[in-house]
């Protein structure tokens, strides 16, 4: 395993490209100069990622099953929390509600607890 781990730690991967494998998920994601503080803003920039998202579901001619958000904090401390949908949604107006939920409802401890 010592020399796997040797080999990948400099970018050293012999193995094929695999340009043509089936993607699995569709995602969008945005850096700030700022921290964002107020629910309006992080609410507006969630509209526009969505919409992004949507986007290119619509593009591909797939749907999403699982929604998730990656949020980091101004300490670095990265969150992530998802949501399985019983049905494949593609249409913004369906999954942004998903996204807005998951911003306020956390699966596991809130940060800074």
């Amino acid at each position: 395993m010592g020399r796997h781990f040797f080999r990948i730690v400099r970018g050293i991967d012999e193995r094929d490209v695999q340009p043509d494998r089936v993607r699995k998920s569709v995602g969008a994601e945005t850096t700030f100069r700022r921290d964002l503080t107020s629910e309006a803003d992080m609410l507006a920039v969630l509209r526009a990622l969505t919409d992004q998202v949507c986007e290119r579901l619509h593009r591909l001619k797939t749907a999403a099953m699982t929604v998730t958000i990656k949020m980091k904090y101004h300490d670095f401390v990265q969150v992530t929390r998802s949501k399985t949908l019983s049905q494949p949604q593609q249409q913004a107006y369906e999954v942004f509600p998903i996204v807005a939920y998951l911003l306020h409802h956390p699966t596991g401890p809130a940060h800074g607890n």
